[in-house]
């Protein structure tokens, strides 16, 4: 492919040569290969995707994502990748019916398996059920020998199968065999023969294994029930603890039903036990509140008398409702200002993406959205300026000035894009009256490729400032506000070292002659400056409100038994202007974050 590119580039300055250097020219098909590079890009990305979906099985996702890049490539006339792609969908097909045979045949095996399984169990319950009945009719044949025998077959599948409850059946109906031998040989009133003995041992080892389970489920029993008891008295570690050793014994005796429900009762005493804890938690968390609540109001009572308490209850009442309105009335007014804000801002946004979207296409630009933008920003600075928001209005007129130039900017570039459009048509034509070039007069295409890296590098360099001052901002604004709240501001200020990295990027972009850039730079420079010199007064301010506080605790020790009432009134006085202190100090805190949502708002927008 990039063989093909450079064949069709000297062909292009073969037929330009003779022209002489015509600037523009070169710019354009500067511009060319630059969108034929891009292009040939986002299509192989395309290609990556898709195939990376035909390892999950989406084709059809696969599928449409490659005739997408099909119709990259066809802009940039790439017919060998364009066939490659067609021969791909049809792989694709392939692997998707391929597929959906092996789920079939996954489907059919699964069913087969099913009924196997279903036709063993019917199998192995009809060989129980015969092998029951015969041993039955030789009980009754008096056959109790080959009875046990066949009993002892039956076992070995019950416990292959782990079927408990037959397993029991099968043992009552054992020792229902030796008792009939027992009835019968009795009967006969004759010693058994030596060759009985060894089923004398069996009953009486059978009788002594049902004695020793009965003995320890009846312990297991015992246990469960004492540790229900203990459950029902909240006791619950004492009872999870005899549960746990009555599972044991259960399983000791190979009693695996009992043990698996004791186990689901144990699960769901200890979900019941985490539930008691928490609330019981909630209710010494919520009694711990009540009594420090108390404690405060005492300590309330006995330090301010009646008085000064009524006087500043009625104060603080009305100062709160005041302060609820206004905030209410300010938090209305700012989300209508936030939601114009980015209304604008979309629309700038969609209409740059749309912008380079045309250009890169060669389409028709669409409107200019700048007057509408700035329209907005207008009735914005409008409406602060009714609000007495003075600095707010230095800021939106800055903005509003960055979107005249940004429309200035627009204009020029549609200016431009029809002189490319006038220009590629006399090209056009020239090319129909000659045939012949001059390679000399043309530049070698690496200078330019050269000195548009070179603007490239030096770009990413005074990003990588803006990136690390604006990191800076955030995270110092994060670590200033949860200092404000927690009334400790002994943190190093970071606006030095963001003030220092904007001042680098606005030398670096004015030793470039980008007067644009420099510009945006210096409003950055001066809104930091503004909010580090306010912040220097924030500090100052947290410093005299420390100091007063401790004045008036020391004064009011001394005082709050037999002061006069003109002393309680001075001090009243005194809390008045520390709340209007505190009242400053919250509206610099409001504006202090409005402008570095800004500022950070403004560098977006930037980048």
């Amino acid at each position: 492919m990039d063989e093909e590119n450079e064949k069709e580039n000297e062909k292009i300055e073969r037929e330009v040569g003779d022209e002489g250097f015509d600037p523009t020219k070169e710019a354009f098909f500067s511009d060319m290969n630059e969108m034929e590079e891009e292009i040939t890009t986002e299509a192989y990305e395309l290609v990556k995707h898709a195939l990376s979906l035909l390892e999950t099985y989406y084709f059809e996702d696969a599928i449409e994502i490659i005739r997408q890049a099909i119709g990259l490539y066809e802009q940039v006339n790439h017919k060998q990748e364009v066939d490659a792609l067609y021969t791909k969908i049809s792989e694709i097909h392939l692997l998707k019916e391929q597929r959906f045979r092996e789920k079939e045949f996954e489907i059919e095996v699964d069913e087969e398996e099913i009924i196997q399984e279903k036709e063993n169990v019917e199998e192995i319950n009809k060989k129980l059920e015969i092998s029951i009945k015969e041993a039955n009719n030789l009980i009754k044949n008096n056959e109790f020998d080959k009875a046990l025998d066949i009993y002892d077959e039956i076992a070995l599948i019950y416990q292959d199968l782990n079927d408990t409850r037959g397993q029991e059946q099968l043992n009552n109906m054992i020792e229902e065999c030796y008792n009939k031998k027992a009835e019968y040989l009795h009967q006969l009133k004759v010693p058994e023969i030596s060759s009985e003995e060894t089923k004398a041992d069996k009953l009486k080892l059978y009788e002594e294994t049902k004695l020793r389970d009965s003995q320890i489920s009846s312990q297991a029993f015992e246990l469960v029930g004492k540790a229900s008891e203990l459950g029902k008295g909240y006791l619950f570690d004492e009872a999870l603890k005899l549960y746990h050793e009555s599972v044991i014994l259960f399983e000791e005796i190979n009693w695996m039903n009992e043990a698996k429900n004791i186990k689901k009762i144990i699960d769901e005493l200890q979900k019941q036990k985490v539930s008691v804890e928490e609330k019981a938690e909630q209710v010494r968390l919520e009694r711990e509140r009540e009594r420090l609540d108390t404690l405060r109001k005492e300590e309330e009572m006995i330090e301010q008398s009646k008085n000064i308490e009524e006087m500043q209850a009625q104060a603080k009442t009305l100062r709160l409702e005041e302060l609820s309105v206004k905030k209410q009335e300010e938090d209305e007014f700012r989300l209508e200002i936030s939601n114009k804000i980015d209304y604008a801002e979309k629309l700038a946004r969609e209409y740059e993406l749309g912008k380079k979207k045309a250009i890169r296409e060669g389409s028709i630009l669409s409107q200019s959205v700048y007057p509408e933008v700035i329209t907005i920003f207008d009735s914005i600075k409008e409406m602060v300026k009714l609000r007495g928001w003075n600095d707010l209005v230095n800021i939106y007129e800055k903005q509003i000035n960055f979107y005249k130039n940004k429309l200035s900017q627009d204009l020029k570039l549609r200016e431009i894009e029809a002189n490319k459009a006038e220009k590629q048509k006399i090209y056009e034509d020239s090319l129909k009256l000659t045939k012949k070039e001059d390679m000399s007069a043309s530049p070698p295409l690496k200078d330019v490729r050269s000195s548009e890296q070179q603007e490239q590098e030096s770009r990413i360099s005074i990003d990588n400032l803006v990136k690390s001052a604006e990191k800076f901002a955030r995270e110092y604004d994060i670590a200033f506000k949860k200092a404000i709240k927690k009334g400790n501001l002994d943190i190093e200020s970071k606006y030095p070292e963001i003030l220092e990295l904007y001042t680098q990027a606005r030398t670096f972009v004015s030793q470039k002659g980008w007067i644009e850039e420099a510009a945006v730079y210096s409003t950055h420079i001066k809104k930091f400056t503004e909010l580090y010199n306010k912040e220097k007064k924030i500090r100052e301010l947290e410093a005299k409100k420390l100091e007063k506080d401790k004045e008036f605790e020391t004064i009011h020790i001394i005082q709050v038994k037999d002061a006069p009432n003109e002393a309680k009134n001075q001090d009243i006085k005194t809390l008045k202007v520390d709340q209007k202190e505190q009242e400053k100090e919250l509206e610099f805190r409001e504006q202090i974050d409005s402008m570095v949502k800004t500022a950070e708002k403004m560098a977006r927008e930037y980048d």
